[in-house]
C-alpha cells in the first residue's frame, strides 16, 4: 500500500463543537490507523487569532518531521495587514501547506470582501484553500465556482463536499472548475466512489474532520469496490502528496 495521508484533522480545543484533541491523541490514531501523515489545523473559534494555536502545530510539526503538516487557520476579520502577514508566517516559516476558510465558525459570507483576502493570499503564495462546505454552511457549493474562475492558478478544496444534501452541487462545481478538488469527509463512501469516476482520483483527497471518524474514513475507503487499487491509493494519499506539496 502506498502512502495513508489524513488531509484534514484538527489539534486543540473547541467550544463550538465541544471537542479537544490533543497531541499524545493525534499520535495514537496515526499508529492505530496505520497513517503515514497527517495535515493539522487549528479549530477556528471566534477568538482574537489563531497565533498560539499555529505556534502548537508547528512545535507539533517540528516534533514529527515527515509526518505533521501545519494548515493556517486566520479569521478574515482581522485588518488586511494582520491577516496576510501571519498568512506568510505560517508559510514562509513555519513551513504550513495550505489555508483554510471557515465560512460558519469565521462568521463571513465566502463570498465577501471581507473573506476575498483569504482568496488573494492563497493564491500569491501558491498554496490550496481549503473552505468548509455543508453541515451548518446556507451557501451552495456551486458559489465557490465564481472565486475559482477567479483566480484559475488558485487551487480551492471544498471540504465535506458539501456533504449528502449539497454533493451534487460539490461535484458539479469540481467539474465545471479544474481548479476544485474534493475532500469528501462526512460523505458515504458510494457518493465518494461516484466522484473519483466523475472527475478522478488525481482531485479527491481523504480527510477524517475528527479524530473519532479517521478509522470510519479509512474503511470508507478500503471497501468501495469499483474504484481501482490505483485511484484508491491516490485518494488516500498520492493525491494530497502532490496537491500540497508534502515534503
Amino acid at each position: 500500500m502506498s502512502k495513508i495521508i489524513n488531509a484534514h484533522i484538527h489539534l486543540g480545543g473547541s467550544f463550538v463543537t465541544d471537542s479537544y484533541y490533543s497531541e499524545e491523541q493525534l499520535l495514537s490514531c496515526m499508529e492505530e490507523n496505520h497513517l503515514d501523515g497527517m495535515m493539522v489545523l487549528p479549530l477556528a473559534e471566534p477568538t482574537p487569532d489563531n497565533i498560539e494555536g499555529h505556534n502548537r502545530i508547528y512545535r507539533f510539526a517540528k516534533a514529527n518531521p515527515g509526518k505533521i503538516w501545519g494548515v493556517c487557520d486566520m479569521h478574515p476579520r482581522h485588518s488586511e495587514d494582520e491577516y496576510c502577514d501571519e498568512v506568510k508566517r505560517c508559510v514562509l516559516e513555519l513551513g504550513f501547506v495550505a489555508l483554510k476558510l471557515h465560512p460558519l465558525l469565521h462568521g463571513v459570507n465566502a463570498m465577501s470582501k471581507v473573506a476575498d483576502k483569504a482568496y488573494r493570499i492563497a493564491n500569491e503564495l501558491n498554496i490550496p484553500l481549503m473552505v468548509h462546505t455543508g453541515l451548518g454552511v446556507t451557501m451552495s457549493p456551486l458559489m465557490y465556482v465564481k472565486k475559482a474562475q477567479q483566480y484559475p492558478d488558485l487551487k480551492i478544496v471544498l471540504c465535506h463536499c458539501g456533504t449528502m444534501d449539497k454533493f451534487n452541487e460539490a461535484l458539479t462545481a469540481a467539474q465545471l472548475c479544474p481548479n476544485i478538488y474534493l475532500e469528501p469527509s462526512w460523505c458515504p463512501s458510494h457518493y465518494v466512489e461516484r466522484a473519483i469516476h466523475t472527475i478522478g482520483a488525481d482531485r479527491i483527497v481523504m480527510g477524517s474532520d475528527g479524530l473519532q471518524s479517521t478509522a470510519i474514513e479509512i474503511a470508507k475507503a478500503n471497501n468501495m469496490k469499483t474504484i481501482s487499487q490505483e485511484e484508491r491509493e491516490k485518494f488516500m494519499g498520492l493525491t494530497a502528496i502532490n496537491l500540497y506539496n508534502l515534503q
